[in-house]
């Protein structure tokens, strides 16, 4: 949108570029990383469940009260409230890669290589920030 000055041509409207592109893909991600993360989660169990029976034969049943047993619910609301910062986090790196990009068709293709690997460094980086700060207050 913005090699083909559509984002002036929205701004020449007279509609805030940043309320009217921006905010709903923010909005989108932040709550749907959640729920991207929650399907993700059981499917790994799932899938850990198929191989464990398959490889080590051990019982549905009891494979899932393993995990029952093992699973805190404070991992649970650790991992959901990661996902929150994270679909803003990338969110907002990409909005921004998107709306400063130049150069046509090529800096497009640069500009969206650029926003992926900005967004996983920023991610890992945030990520291990988060578990640092959260095991020197909440040790296990």
């Amino acid at each position: 949108m913005q090699v083909t000055e559509e984002v002036e041509a929205i701004e020449a409207m007279g509609i805030g570029p940043l309320r009217f592109l921006v905010a709903p893909r923010l909005l989108a991600l932040f709550f749907l990383m959640p729920c991207l993360s929650t399907v993700s989660n059981v499917a790994a169990i799932f899938a850990s469940s198929l191989i464990c029976k398959a490889y080590f034969s051990i019982a549905f049943p009891y494979f899932f009260d393993l995990v029952k047993d093992a699973l805190l619910i404070r991992d649970i609301i650790t991992g959901i409230l990661k996902s929150f910062l994270f679909g803003l986090l990338i969110g907002g790196i990409a909005c921004y890669r998107g709306l400063t990009v130049k150069g046509g068709a090529a800096g497009v293709g640069t500009a969206t290589t650029s926003s992926v690997v900005t967004a996983i460094t920023a991610v890992i980086g945030f990520d291990t920030l988060y578990n640092i700060v959260y095991t020197t207050f909440y040790p296990t």
